[in-house]
């Protein structure tokens, strides 16, 4: 089940506004590897048509912004309806799982605003939503935003999930910080199946008390572990 971020560019900050644009890329926060991208422009007069309506404020934003990133918003623009309908098809596709975003409260809410507009159901579940923002708090990571496609909705979905997986790796979930598979005395781990399961190979981990066994006794029927 995959990992797909997703980023909008709208014309406002809340529910039942102008969307502009969708960007979503398939991807691993564990590996870092990406896959399957999806962009879509959409025309203005689509959204209104819908009832989606566009804030002063964020079109007067979008004015004073550099020329190139209103142009990247022009070409081959499409109907609302259609880009939703081609969203839902591309999250069935990619099976998709997780819905990563820049913040719950402004991605999927629009987009879900978009879809009750249509009629369309959105494909993803009630739980599916994640955060970047608590991600980069718990890592202490502060994103880039002096790149140069910064509001290109593809752009920004790439940067944010590259993002996700730095914070990964600064909070010892990478693919490259779990601890080796192989016992200290070179030998396979067994049992449990998972990176962690070789507790005794991670780096600094404190060594068992004298005498302590490094499995627990069996336990009885009756609750008792079994002395002797």
């Amino acid at each position: 089940m995959a990992h797909i971020m997703l980023d909008i560019e709208t014309l406002g900050t809340r529910p039942g506004c102008v969307v502009l644009s969708i960007g979503a890329v398939v991807f691993d926060p564990v590996t870092g590897e990406t896959g399957e991208t999806f962009y879509r422009n959409i025309m203005r007069a689509s959204c209104e048509h819908f009832g989606l309506v566009a804030d002063p404020d964020t079109v007067a934003w979008w004015a004073a912004l550099p020329e190139a990133a209103r142009a990247a918003l022009m070409p081959d623009q499409i109907g609302l309806f259609d880009a939703l309908t081609e969203l839902n098809a591309f999250w069935r596709a990619q099976a998709g799982d997780r819905l990563w975003s820049q913040g719950p409260s402004f991605d999927p809410v629009i987009l879900q605003a978009a879809y009750d507009a249509t009629g369309l159901p959105a494909p993803w579940r009630y739980n599916a939503a994640r955060d970047t923002r608590t991600v980069h708090d718990l890592a202490g990571f502060t994103p880039d935003k002096t790149r140069a496609s910064l509001h290109n909705a593809l752009e920004d979905a790439k940067a944010q999930a590259a993002d996700v997986h730095q914070c990964y790796v600064a909070l010892g979930l990478a693919a490259h910080s779990f601890p080796s598979h192989s016992s200290p005395s070179g030998e396979a781990a067994t049992g449990g199946g998972g990176p962690l399961a070789n507790t005794q190979a991670v780096e600094g981990a404190a060594p068992l008390p004298a005498g302590t066994p490094e499995t627990p006794p069996p336990i009885t029927p009756a609750g008792d572990p079994i002395i002797g």
